[in-house]
């Protein structure tokens, strides 16, 4: 008998690990896939910005186009479609939560727009000043935040981390139930 339930106890905790390791698993390749996603969509709303930057800064300081003015609408079209998307806010939140990843996404976010919103305003007659605030911007807000980000969203990929945050999941589960019995 004792043999029996040893051998029952044996497949039940085997059978609990496979499901954890494979729910890790999981976790880890969602979290990754978005991970990138979010990276990439940050970068090209990045390496747009700069184009418009440079475009203004040749056009307003009298030197050769970085861009030709329909390359600059083009990418300025690209951009606004890039920065009202809320695809990769609602990917981050399903697969991440709402906690400070969040927000540090809306805060970067929110920076890209204020640049774009100060490239699009500047004129030649203001570019020095706006050109220093931007660049300032990139220096000091920017890189800070894209840094913080890359970083949060690969540290949720450890997998203590990943365990922790299932097994919490699982315990307010329990703890739900047993309230509500």
């Amino acid at each position: 008998m004792l043999l029996l339930f040893s051998g029952l106890l044996g497949a039940i905790i085997a059978t609990l690990l496979s499901v954890l390791y494979h729910h890790i698993s999981e976790q880890k390749k969602i979290k990754s896939d978005i991970l990138m996603e979010i990276v990439s969509y940050f970068d090209e709303i990045y390496g747009h910005l700069i184009d418009m930057h440079s475009y203004k800064d040749h056009e307003y300081m009298d030197k050769k186009p970085a861009l030709y003015p329909d390359e600059y609408r083009m990418v300025s079209r690209e951009l606004t479609k890039l920065l009202i998307s809320s695809k990769p806010a609602a990917k981050l939140v399903i697969a991440y939560g709402e906690g400070n990843i969040m927000g540090t996404f809306n805060g970067l976010k929110e920076i890209f727009l204020e640049v774009s919103s100060m490239l699009r305003k500047s004129t030649r007659d203001n570019w020095v000043i706006e050109d220093k605030k931007i660049i300032n911007l990139f220096s000091e807000r920017i890189e800070p935040l894209r840094t913080i980000l890359q970083r949060s969203l690969l540290n949720e990929l450890d997998t203590a981390m990943i365990v922790k945050q299932t097994l919490r999941g699982c315990f307010n589960q329990i703890k739900r139930k047993s309230i509500c019995v």
